[in-house]
């Protein structure tokens, strides 16, 4: 909804990485560091979600990577985020 404060991001990775442990980085597109996560769980389809709001992240361009530590070196897989939101339509008056 237009409205929505929160939403949901469903990052899937390309392949399986087992049980190594995984954690989450938000870079500007700029590639300024935003935010990492601790370790993250993992789905049983292999998918990681992320609940994210609006005042966090507010419209425009962000690189989520997805970081593999584990067999003695790091793995990092990159999604591009473009996130644009539509303004809530204006409540009438009562």
């Amino acid at each position: 909804p237009a409205d929505a404060e929160r939403f949901l991001l469903i990052l899937s990775p390309a392949e399986n990485r087992g049980d190594a442990e995984c954690r989450l980085e938000i870079r500007a597109a700029d590639g300024r560091f935003l935010w990492a996560s601790g370790p993250l769980k993992k789905a049983g389809d292999g998918s990681f979600s992320l609940g994210l709001s609006r005042n966090f992240l507010p419209t425009g361009e962000y690189h989520i990577r997805l970081v593999w530590n584990g067999l003695g070196k790091e793995i990092t897989e990159e999604f591009p985020v473009v996130l644009l939101y539509s303004q809530a339509p204006a409540k009438a008056a009562v």
